[in-house]
C-alpha cells in the first residue's frame, strides 16, 4: 500500500500513524478503552463503542468477552438472541458479507424494527460503523461496532476501519483473559454437512440459484437459502462461490 498525504476517512496520515503505534502499548482492556478515548478518536470520532470475542456457531455468536463504553445494559441484552449468543443485525450482515458495516438510523426509520437497532436508537447510538476480524481458521472473531459518530458513516470510514481493525484484533486479543493460543486448542470440531445440506451444496456448485435449486428439490427458495446460509457457516466462507472452491478442497462432493 502507497501511502499519500490525504486524510483517511477524514483523519490524517499522521493520526492513523500514531494510533497504530500507540495500539502497541496496549495490554489491558482499561488501555484498550483508554486508547479508543484518545489516539483513536482523532482518527474515527464516536461518543460509544463496544467490542467482542466470540466463538462463530451456527446461528449467532457466543461472546468471550466484551469490552465496551457508554454503551448501555440495554444494548448489550438486546443483542443476545439466545442460548447467551449474540445476534445483531449489523453483525449477522457481517458475518456473511465480510465488509465493513455502515448504517446511519435517522435516514431508514424502518429500520427501527430489525432487532437490537430499536433498543440502539432509544439508547441514542444513532449510526453505526461496523467491522471485524476471523482468527485463521474463523471459528472465533472480533467484532466491533462504534456509534456516535458526528456525521453519517460512509465508504470512507469502511476504509479506514479494515485499515485498523487487524491491529485492533491482534490488541483486544492481547487484552482478554483467554489469549489465542488458548482459544485454539479449545477449538471445536467441524459440523459435517447433512444429507440434504450436501445435496444443496452440490446444485451451487454448479451455479444453481436458490429458486432453481428448490424446483430441483421440491423445496421453497426460502428453506434453500436457510439451507445456503447454514453451508456458508459450517464451511466457514461468507460467499457461494468460496463455499464452491472449499467443497472441491475438502473433497465434500461425489464424483461419478
Amino acid at each position: 500500500m502507497k501511502w499519500v498525504n490525504k486524510p483517511c476517512g477524514g483523519a490524517s496520515r499522521s493520526a492513523v500513524v500514531t494510533a497504530l503505534e500507540s495500539l502497541d502499548l496496549v495490554s489491558t482492556k482499561d488501555d484498550f478503552i483508554t486508547w479508543t478515548k484518545t489516539d483513536f478518536q482523532l482518527v474515527l470520532p464516536h461518543g460509544a463503542f463496544v467490542a467482542c470475542v466470540g466463538q462463530v456457531l451456527d446461528f449467532g455468536v457466543k461472546p468471550l468477552d466484551v469490552v465496551s463504553e457508554n454503551f448501555s445494559d440495554s444494548c448489550l441484552k438486546a443483542a443476545h438472541f439466545a442460548q447467551g449468543r449474540y445476534h445483531t443485525f449489523m453483525m449477522q450482515r457481517w458475518l456473511k458479507s465480510g465488509e465493513p458495516q455502515m448504517y446511519d438510523l435517522s435516514l431508514n426509520a424502518a429500520a427501527l424494527n430489525l432487532g437490537c437497532l430499536k433498543a440502539f436508537s432509544a439508547s441514542g447510538l444513532q449510526n453505526i460503523a461496523a467491522h471485524g476480524l476471523f482468527d485463521i481458521h474463523r471459528d472465533h472473531m472480533t467484532f466491533f461496532s462504534f456509534h456516535k459518530l458526528p456525521s453519517p458513516p460512509g465508504d470512507e470510514q469502511g476504509k479506514l476501519l479494515r485499515l485498523m481493525v487487524p491491529a485492533m484484533h491482534a490488541a483486544l486479543l492481547r487484552c482478554i483473559q483467554s489469549p489465542a493460543a488458548p482459544l485454539a486448542r479449545a477449538l471445536p470440531p467441524r459440523q459435517a454437512l447433512t444429507a440434504r445440506e450436501s445435496e444443496v451444496l452440490g446444485w451451487i456448485c454448479q451455479g444453481k440459484t436458490n429458486s432453481e435449486i428448490g424446483l430441483i428439490l421440491d423445496s421453497s427458495p426460502n428453506t434453500v437459502k436457510n439451507q445456503a446460509q447454514t453451508i456458508l457457516v459450517k464451511l466457514r466462507v461468507n460467499t457461494r462461490a468460496q463455499a464452491a472452491a472449499e467443497a472441491t478442497r475438502q473433497h465434500l462432493l461425489p464424483y461419478k
